[in-house]
């Protein structure tokens, strides 16, 4: 959801782009000048037609996302007897560790009416994870993301955001665990036009996200579901023409998600998975309004090695958006032992 950290950054892109003209389009144009007196809100109204949708690949809502399925993954492993089944033998201590990087490429589309703001990004994860016991996980993450957006008014925005979240997850009874994930991000990024700076940004957000999953085996196949809410408290700081404008905004996100992996073989297997997303409650102070539900479709096959490496690709697409068409293309490697 890129309109909670970006919203101000992107408004002010659209007031300097409506207001050109065809003399201006054949130049490049001069530093823009903000009256310190316009509003936030003003501000964002103007850029309400490219926004009013929700990028379901924001930092917070990939990152959350990427946790939640190792943890699906993790509990359905112990339901099956498979590796993170903690052995006591040579290991009286009940520990087991892996250490994960993964790859992404995210493509954004917008509609066929050209609304919205499309964009590109390129994004690095690796994590460290630590079994404490046959029942109880932890996780720590860290993100770089590094953004290329397009608003379809014109202009350019880049943007990095680093994201760091941590994990607890365990099992509850014999197929149900519960997990909380807490982390936070922080960006900066500026905004172009025709080579010229029109903005500059920098935003934080925090969130928490506590949820409850269960898995079912049936010989090869491992079925998975789980629900959680995310809440996310974003602050943004947008320089426009020297004039600071911050923004808070929140939004509180049902995830629903149901899974199924199929071990083809004793390294090879294959995963379907589908994701609904709802937003229940905002607070948007900028007023521009989000696309409340979609869905995302995800696939993976990999192959885990006896050496405890396993390496995977996949593919996930957020359908049923009013705006965004996101495909995302990832590949990753993890190391157990």
């Amino acid at each position: 959801m890129r309109s909670l950290k970006y919203s101000a950054l992107l408004a002010a892109v659209a007031v300097f782009a409506t207001t050109k003209d065809s003399a201006l389009a054949q130049f490049p144009p001069p530093p823009p000048m903000y009256s310190p007196m316009v509003s936030e809100s003003e501000l964002a109204q103007d850029f309400e037609v490219e926004m009013n949708g929700a990028d379901p690949q924001q930092d917070s809502q990939r990152t959350s996302s990427n946790i939640r399925s190792k943890a699906q993954t993790r509990t359905g492993g112990v339901s099956a007897g498979d590796k993170y089944v903690i052995p006591e033998a040579g290991n009286p201590e009940g520990s087991r560790y892996a250490i994960y990087s993964e790859y992404n490429y995210i493509d954004t589309g917008t509609d066929t009416a050209g609304i919205g703001t499309a964009g590109s990004a390129n994004v690095y994860s690796f994590g460290y994870e630590h079994i404490l016991s046959d029942t109880l996980f932890f996780d720590l993450s860290y993100e770089y993301s590094d953004d290329d957006l397009r608003p379809a008014r014109g202009g350019a925005m880049e943007i990095d955001t680093h994201t760091v979240a941590g994990a607890l997850s365990a099992v509850i009874t014999n197929n149900i665990y519960g997990m909380i994930i807490v982390g936070g991000s922080f960006s900066d990024g500026g905004t172009n036009l025709n080579g010229v700076q029109l903005a500059g940004a920098d935003g934080e957000v925090f969130f928490v996200n506590p949820g409850l999953g269960t898995t079912w085996v049936f010989g090869n196949v491992i079925l998975d579901a789980a629900a959680s809410y995310l809440y996310q408290d974003a602050q943004t700081t947008t320089l426009v023409g020297g004039a600071p404008f911050v923004g808070n905004n929140q939004t509180g996100q049902v995830v629903l998600e149901a899974g199924a992996r199929y071990n083809i073989s004793d390294t090879l297997y294959a995963r379907v998975g589908l994701q609904y997303n709802n937003i229940v409650d905002e607070d948007f102070r900028a007023g521009i309004p989000l696309d409340k539900n979609w869905l995302q479709l995800n696939s993976e096959i990999g192959v885990e090695l006896p050496s405890g490496v396993d390496v995977y690709v996949g593919h996930a697409y957020d359908a049923s958006h009013n705006i965004f068409d996101t495909h995302t293309l990832r590949a990753g490697v993890s190391y157990s032992f």
